[in-house]
């Protein structure tokens, strides 16, 4: 196995070239970077996580909160395109309720009162869906 010196920024290295190692030499360093590249990967999520999460837990100012609240003020949502809202109705027609959320919507919805106007609405739509299974 050939072995080389190299002094890089004050720090001494020993290169070895990964054709001349073992299978066994290969695997170690292999394991070795993968270690280090599963770290660097760690410290860096870590980084991002900590820097999106400066202000958890922190209460603002009524004084910050009220700047916020007028910079967001007149700002609205871009309008959505006649594709985005077509893709957005069938993905939620195509949506499959569970059990327990079906039962959750049931309670919420429970002793809400509608008018007479959306009633009739409601009713209309109901005559033109039974309409259209009947055909």
């Amino acid at each position: 196995m050939k072995k080389t010196q190299d002094n890089v920024v004050a720090s001494f290295v020993t290169v070895y070239s990964v054709t001349d190692m073992t299978t066994k030499g290969r695997e170690k360093v292999c394991g070795w970077l993968r270690a280090m590249a599963d770290e660097l990967a760690r410290s860096r999520a870590m980084l991002l996580w900590s820097k999106a999460n400066l202000n958890t837990g922190k209460k603002m100012s009524r004084e910050s909160r009220r700047k916020m609240s007028e910079a967001k003020r007149g700002v609205s949502l871009p309008a959505r395109s006649a594709e985005h809202r077509r893709k957005l109705s069938e993905a939620n027609r195509t949506r499959k309720w569970t059990d327990d959320a079906r039962q959750k919507l049931s309670e919420a919805h429970k002793g809400k009162t509608l008018s007479e106007e959306h009633r009739a609405k409601m009713s209309e739509s109901a005559k033109r869906r039974h309409s259209k299974k009947e055909d």
